[in-house]
């Protein structure tokens, strides 16, 4: 109770000038106080962003790389593709066309006519005409062997 009697005494004595002053620096002491802890808290989250900024950094240099490695990989593939598809492609259409020729062949022999071959085939005229005079030209071949194996039996 007496302290609260001085507080009142000594605030009645006082001028306002001096009630002004003496709530600017309560007011300036806050402000100061408020500054400082603000100051301290955003050092903190600056410090903790700087560590998620690194580790956000490390795994970037990880993920790029490891897709520069991938990205190797698949050029290493891509080539190996390419090479694999150029050998396959030739060999492919030789085997396509050696059928084709073989099964046009076997047609001449069983007697077919030349623009039937070439249709069922998928060869061109010049392919089949070509193919039909080697044809022909075994026939005589394997006739004239035969004639030749039959005199030779006969003279013997």
């Amino acid at each position: 109770m007496k302290l609260t009697q001085y507080i009142i005494d000594l605030i009645t004595a006082m001028n306002w000038l001096d009630i002004v002053l003496i709530g600017s620096a309560l007011t300036s002491w806050l402000a100061i106080s408020l500054t400082l802890f603000c100051m301290h808290r955003t050092r903190y989250q600056f410090r903790l962003l700087q560590k998620l900024y690194r580790g956000l950094e490390h795994e970037l240099q990880v993920v790029n790389s490891a897709s520069m490695g991938m990205g190797r990989r698949l050029i290493d593939v891509e080539r190996k593709l390419s090479s694999t598809l150029s050998l396959q492609l030739p060999t492919e259409k030789q085997s396509v066309d050696q059928l084709s020729y073989s099964h046009a062949a076997q047609l001449f022999r069983s007697g077919v006519q030349a623009e039937e071959v070439a249709r069922s085939c998928g060869l061109s005229r010049a392919e089949t005409s070509l193919i039909a005079m080697i044809q022909q030209s075994k026939n005589q071949s394997v006739a004239k062997n035969q004639s030749v194996v039959k005199n030779q039996s006969v003279a013997a």
